[in-house]
This record gives C-alpha cells, structure tokens and sequence, in this order.
C-alpha cells in the first residue's frame, strides 16, 4: 500500500496546491498550514523539486518509503517530476507517477498576449496602463521574444567552430588564437537568407560607430580588432533553431577571461553568468582533449558557486558542452563514456555535482550542413567529413559513433529532436541535440516567465480599475449616510490632521534600523566575507620556500591574475546583492505602505465614514504607485581609460578608490629578484599581502556603505511620499467624492455607470482567470 499525492503546479502564477490520503479509498485531504508541504506552495517548481520526494518521506511521513503521486501541470514540469522520481528510487523511496496534463505554454501566451493586447485598447484599463510603470515594465518583459543564449568557453575550446555548427555557415572566426575579444550577439531572423547577416558595432560608451551592413568574416575580423570595440551586433538565420512566433534566439559569443582586449569586456561575461534574475542559458563549452586550463578552473568555481545555490533551474541553465569529442579512436584508444567520466570527475573536482554534460562534435556538424547548403569544402576539410561519416554510420556489429546516446536529454527534448528532419551524420554530431534542449528550456523557463509577467500586469490593471469603481459604488447611501460622508470630508479637505496622523504613523512604522535590510542577504555577504579571508589564506600557503626566480615569476603572474578574476567575480555577485537588497527594500516599503494605509483608515480621522465608503477608499489608496528613483544611486557601468603602458581598463561607480588590481601592472616584480638565483617566496608574497588584504578589505566595507546608503535614501523618498504625493493624492479623491455626494441625481448615474464597469471587469477578469487556471 502507498500514500497517495496529488501536486497541482501552476507556474504562470507560480502556486502549487497539494493535497494527500493514505489510501486511494480515502478522501484527499489539504495539509495543515504547518505541513512541510506548504514551503514549497508559492515558489517555482523547479526550486524544490529535486529532493522533494526525499525531503517529504523523511518530513511528511515519517520515512514511509512508497509513494503513488499524481501530477497535474504542463509537460516540461512533469518531465522535472519523474527525474525526482527515478533520483527517489535510487535512494530507495518507491515513486510512481502519473500526469494530468494542461494546456501548454505556448497556447496560453498566445491567448494572454491577445488579452494584453484588449487591454491597452480597452476604456476602462487603458489609462491605468499608461499611467503605471510597473504596468509597463511588465508588458514590455511579456512582449519581448527575445531569448539569451550566452556561449562562453576559454581559448581551443571551439567556441566559434561550436556558433558556426549552428549557424550553418563560417561567420566567426575559428583560428585557435583570441578571436573572440569583444561580445557579438546574433539575433535568428528566419526571412533573411542562408549565410547572409547584417550587423552594426558600438564602442565602449555604447555609441554606434559602424551603422547596419552586409557583414562578412572580414568585416568580423577588422571590427574585432579595434579597440573600442564594445560590442557587435548581428542578425541573421540561426538555421539549427526552429522558427518560433513568440521566441526569437540571441546567441552571444563572450569573451573569455584569457582573450579579451579590454577587461571589461569579460566582466561583462561574468554578469551574464551570475545573472540569477533573468536566468539566461549558458552553454559553457569545452575542449574534450584539453581538460584542466587554469582560466578553466577559475570560471568553474564561479559557476559551482551559483549552482550551490538556484536550485534545479541553476543546474538546467548551465550546459557544458563537450567539443572535440571525435578527436579520439573509441575502438583504441578509449570510450566515449570513459572521456565523460572523466569530464564529470574534473567538473566535480572544480565543485561542479551532477553536471549536465552533452558531447559533440561542433566541427563535423558545421561541415555536414555547409555540404547540406550546396557550400564547396576545402581539401583539407573533405576528409574529416569523410572520416566522420565512415566512423559515424553503423556497419555490421559496428554500432557506430553517436553521441547523443550518451547524452542528459529528457523526454520532451528527445521528443522534439524526433520531430525534426536530421541527417544520421548529423545527428550523431549532438549538435541537433543541443538545440532541441534550447528548445525544451524556453518551452520551461521562459514561456511561463512571460505569461507570469503579462498575468501580474493584467492583474494589477484589473485591481486598480476595479477599487475605483467599487468606491464610487460604495456610495449608494441613504440620505443620512451621505450627509456624514460630506462631513467627514469637508473637515479633511483643508486639513493637516491627515499629514500629521499620516507622519506620525509612517514614523512609527520606521522607527526599527534594520526594518529593511535582508538577512539573507547580510549573510551572503558574511559568507562572501569569510571566503575573503580563505582565499588569502590559501594565497600565502601557496607561496612557500625556495625557488628559482622563473618560477617565482609564473606564480607571481598567476597570482595577479587569480586576484583580478576573483576580484571582478566578486565585483559582479556584489552588484548583484545590491541589485537584490534595492528590490527587498522597495517590496518591504510597499508592505508597510499596505500597513499603513489599513491602520490609516482605523484610526479616529475616518471613523464616521460609512463602512462601504471606508473600505473603497482604503483599497482605491493602496493603488497609489509610488517611485523611489529620484535619490536613487542607479548601477549603470561606464568605462574610465587609465594609462598603464598601453592598456585601457575599466572602472565603476561606487567601487573606484580601489584600482590596485583592476589594472594590468607591468612591473609586477623587482628588479632585485631577477638577478638572484632563487627568490624566496614568503617573502615575495608579504610585500603583496597588505595591499592585497587591503583592496578586499575596501571593497566589502564599500558594498557594506553602498547598501546602507541606498536603505538610507528609500526611507528618505518614502517619508517624502507619504508626506506630500499620498496627502496630495488623498486630498483629491476626497476633493472628488465630495462633489459626487452633493450631487444626488448625477451621483445616481455614476453609480449605474460604475456598477456596469464592474461588470466588464469582471467578464474581462474571468477571461484572464480561464487562460491562467490549471
């Protein structure tokens, strides 16, 4: 016998209901709001998916061990569910699953978009759009189609080799040299034909200096040379993806850390890698013969950190790609599975459990599909595509090479591989495979962000239209009634009492230092910290003993560049942390700005208004939108150009005292140090310590004094708002209300009129409910 339960995950408004039984005989049951299960009710699937059945047995019931589950929700969560299943198994736990399947993604965005599209038009919700940014913010975020795929890889990878296999066409550069040292981006445009792009460049101030035209490997080559080149811009047909309506790819090829000619170009690839909030896919590629390079390592830390941390989404928008792979003889020399574990085993030694590890031969793809469109090969290129092909189709009991086999895809990415047209030698390459995976991650992740964006504006239209009608129907009063309300009014319309009662709450409400600082955030700052501190330490253990004075030079060279790699990753989660503690702020204000407003309205000032009048302009209040941008310190990057021999650098805003190591210095060693026979290497390392120790020291105390200003200046705007724009605001409605009442038969009609705008809305709002529901 097993427990029965039921998950209904919705991820447009990301809620999920659970419900249990003991036996499919009994009734199901809702948990208790103290249930384990609750946790996990209004956070995205895949953020607790991954040990659910585990943590559940262990939590829930009391390691039960069997468990039959029935899943309602879209395909790509389902898939994310029978994972956790079969990882369940392993670890002993009995799980049988079985799908309800709802409608999909891609139809709902169509329908809410078509909503979206009502409302801007619509009488009733059309000002309330125009006039909300948040509003806006969040139609643009649903209207967008674009989708980020970021390719990042250090030098031999076959980075370009990889974005050309997809391309369908040599566009980048492939020459095993630092080819890529400024960031491309390259938008699919299906109209535009085979091999043909346009494209533009900007320099570091992000100013257009090359407008749009015909773009050849040249032309790439001559831009990518010049050194304000800050970014490229492309557009052409990305042939390996399918033609989506509601998704167009962007594929950047980023700079490594090893092959950039302005540093903050790689800062940039950085940003992209750690960016947690808008989750962009990042296929890191690797060179299957050459595991190990010390820029290697250095990403990976940075990227096991983050996946430590995201939960499964972490894990699915990191894909390492394994290029090369058809460099071996896999009937001498070794397996394609021994190569992967081997893989595995150096990704699990740079921190990196569970990769998802996708193998390939980016090379032989490329060839197959110029050869596909009609393209002459070279004679050097003829017999590698010869070669493949011959080790590639099964003959006999040679099975053949096939690299997909070997690969992590799920059931809904093996499906849309199978529904497209493929060569088997091109198949077996694993790029096909790659691409169908791109598919199934928009299909996940960023479909459901859209509509969930579209819904939350919708939403937010709907309330705000709907609390002003309420209010005007709120004064569907007897005659008594309506003399109180006018009274009420009156004594409030040319009064301070509403701005004194309104400073004296707010103070109130403000009065706690920390009110608005996260503490998981000060943690992860702590946490930062005390890595500081290790680093430094595992620094000096590093330089210990005697050696010669080449030696002493190569690691005095790798430790300044393990110091501005760390230095710019730790740059990048600091920006990030400031970014998030800035939304906790604004959401923590705007939660005691509901506080506010309720305990406003139950206090003395508004006790002899009618209670449905009390109620509508409570609610139509806790509308106001309020702006805390005007102090704000934004978070824009801007380039600075220091002179050190010939380098530029760059430089940000609330972190410049601390240039030390954000330069490439030339005179990293003395001059004693060369004409000896060996250097001593503690004591190499002391004349850097203090200087190192000190830069880190500055640039946590700097993140630490940028949060604290920030806090400082929305508490600063917020009591300005409540002071001035809520009083102000507050005083016209009653302005407005006051004229309604001393009207009686106009306010007869406007009340006819408001109850029939309620009623659209609500006809408009059961429309958005059926397109979001389960």
């Amino acid at each position: 016998m097993s427990y029965e339960i039921r998950i209904e995950h919705n991820p447009f408004t990301i809620e999920t209901h659970f419900f249990t039984r003991p036996s499919q005989d009994a009734e199901w049951q809702t948990p208790a709001v103290n249930s384990s299960l609750m946790q996990y009710a209004n956070k995205r699937l895949q953020l607790w998916i991954e040990n659910f059945f585990e943590e559940v047995d262990r939590n829930e019931f009391n390691d039960y061990g069997s468990f039959n589950v029935t899943f309602k929700g879209v395909e790509a969560d389902y898939s994310d569910v029978k994972i956790a299943a079969e990882k369940a198994k392993e670890k002993g736990i009995e799980v049988n699953v079985k799908w309800e399947p709802a409608t999909e993604v891609s139809e709902r965005l169509e329908q809410i978009k078509g909503l979206m599209q009502e409302a801007q038009q619509h009488p009733i919700f059309k000002e309330k759009i125009e006039q909300s940014k948040e509003i806006q913010a969040n139609f643009e975020a649903a209207f967008n189609r674009d989708f980020d795929v970021y390719v990042a890889a250090t030098m031999s990878a076959g980075k370009s080799t990889f974005i050309n296999a997809m391309l369908g066409c040599e566009l980048l550069p492939n020459a095993n040299e630092a080819t890529t040292a400024t960031i491309a981006q390259i938008t699919d445009n299906d109209q535009m034909p085979h091999k043909e792009f346009i494209g533009e460049r900007y320099n570091k101030d992000g100013e257009l200096v090359d407008p749009q035209q015909q773009i050849t490997l040249a032309t790439l080559q001559e831009w990518n040379k010049l050194e304000d080149t800050k970014l490229i811009k492309l557009e052409g047909n990305i042939v390996g993806i399918t033609e989506r309506e509601d998704v167009r790819l962007v594929i950047s090829d980023t700079p490594g850390p090893n092959n950039s000619q302005d540093r903050s170009h790689w800062e940039t690839t950085q940003t992209y890698i750690q960016d947690s909030q808008r989750n962009p896919l990042i296929l890191y590629v690797l060179n299957a013969t050459q595991l190990g390079t010390n820029d290697d390592k250095l990403v990976l830390s940075m990227i096991a950190d983050i996946m430590k941390k995201g939960g499964k989404q972490s894990k699915d928008r990191f894909i390492f790609v394994i290029n090369k792979m058809d460099s071996f003889d896999f009937e001498k020399e070794t397996s394609v599975e021994k190569v992967l574990e081997n893989v595995r085993t150096y990704l699990q030694n740079n921190g990196i459990f569970d990769p998802l590890v996708y193998p390939v031969s980016a090379l032989n793809a490329g060839l197959l599909r110029r050869r596909s469109a009609n393209e002459l090969l070279s004679r050097n290129e003829k017999p590698i595509l010869d070669a493949w092909e011959y080790k590639c189709i099964p003959d006999g009991d040679y099975p053949g090479i096939n690299f997909v086999e070997h690969m992590p895809l799920s059931s809904s990415a093996k499906q849309i591989l199978a529904s497209r047209e493929v060569a088997p030698a091109e198949y077996r390459t694993g790029i096909p495979a790659i691409e169908a995976m791109i598919d199934e991650y928009i299909d996940k992740y960023n479909l459901p962000n859209r509509v969930n964006r579209a819904y939350d504006a919708l939403k937010t239209a709907i309330k705000i239209s709907s609390d002003e009608q309420a209010l005007v129907t709120s004064l569907n009063l007897n005659q008594e009634e309506l003399e109180r309300v006018n009274e009420v009014l009156e004594n409030l319309k040319n009064s301070e009492t509403l701005k004194g009662e309104a400073k004296g709450k707010i103070d109130t409400l403000l009065n706690n230092d920390n009110l608005l600082y996260s503490a998981e955030i000060i943690a992860q700052i702590n946490e930062k910290e005390a890595d500081v501190r290790e680093m430094l330490r595992e620094f000096g253990r590093n330089f210990s003993g005697k050696v010669d004075v080449q030696v002493g030079e190569t690691r005095l060279a790798r430790l300044e560049e393990e110091v501005q790699f760390r230095s710019d990753a730790l740059i990048n989660i600091f920006c990030s942390l400031v970014e998030e503690t800035q939304k906790t702020s604004k959401a923590k204000l705007k939660e005691i700005f509901d506080e506010f407003n309720n305990s406003l309205f139950s206090g003395k000032t508004f006790e002899n208004l009618p209670l449905p009048v009390l109620e509508g302009l409570k609610h139509k209040m806790s509308n106001l939108e309020f702006s805390l941008e005007s102090n704000e310190i934004q978070e824009e990057e801007h380039s600075k150009e220091v002179k050190v021999g010939t380098k530029t650098v760059s430089d940000r805003t609330w972190y410049k005292p601390w240039t030390y190591f954000r330069t490439k210095e030339v005179d990293v060693f003395e001059t004693e140090y060369w004409t000896e026979e060996y250097v001593q290497l503690e004591e190499l390392y002391k004349t850097r310590d203090d200087k190192i120790r000190q830069y880190f020291n500055d640039l946590i105390r700097a993140v630490k004094e940028k949060i604290q200003k920030d806090t400082e200046n929305y508490l600063n705007n917020f009591t300005t708002f409540i002071e001035h724009e809520f009083t102000a605001e507050m005083k016209k409605i009653m302005k407005e209300l006051q004229e309604k009442t001393q009207n009686q038969a106009n306010l007869q009609q406007q009340i006819k009129d408001a109850e029939q705008k309620l009623a659209q809305i609500n006809e408009f709002k059961a429309k958005l409910d059926k397109v979001i529901s389960l």
